[in-house]
Formats: C-alpha cells, structure tokens, sequence
C-alpha cells in the first residue's frame, strides 16, 4: 500500500490490532529485560551471601558489634 494512499475501511482495524500487539510485545521485552535485571542481582546477593559477605544496612554494623562480643 502506497504510503499517500489512506487508509480503505477494511483494513484500519488491522493497522490498529498490528500496533497493539506491537505495544505489547514492547512492553513484553521491557518486562523480561527488567526480569533478567532482578535475577541477576538476586544471583550476586545469593554469592554474596554463600561468602559471608552480606550487605550491610544502617544499624547492622552495631548489632554485628553485639554478636561478636565488643
């Protein structure tokens, strides 16, 4: 279909149902990449924790103090 030929009737609807599903298959690749992105931070803290080498938080380095006895 030539680009400066509108639109006929029949196939405006199927213009429309392409661009959703593009949209979705967008949002779906957004999804699966942000996925990706927490399971590999899961798998770092996950070695991380095997190692003994746990993130501390604010409050965790007193309380870590107690346990060993300072």
């Amino acid at each position: 279909m030539p680009r400066d030929e509108p639109l006929n009737p029949a196939a405006e609807p199927l213009v429309i149902d392409v661009a959703s599903q593009a949209g979705l298959a967008l949002s779906n690749a957004g999804l699966i990449d942000a996925i990706q992105h927490d399971l590999a931070e899961e798998d770092v803290a996950a070695d991380r924790a095997d190692k003994g080498l746990w993130p501390l938080s604010e409050g965790d380095d007193q309380s870590c103090s107690d346990l060993a006895g300072r």
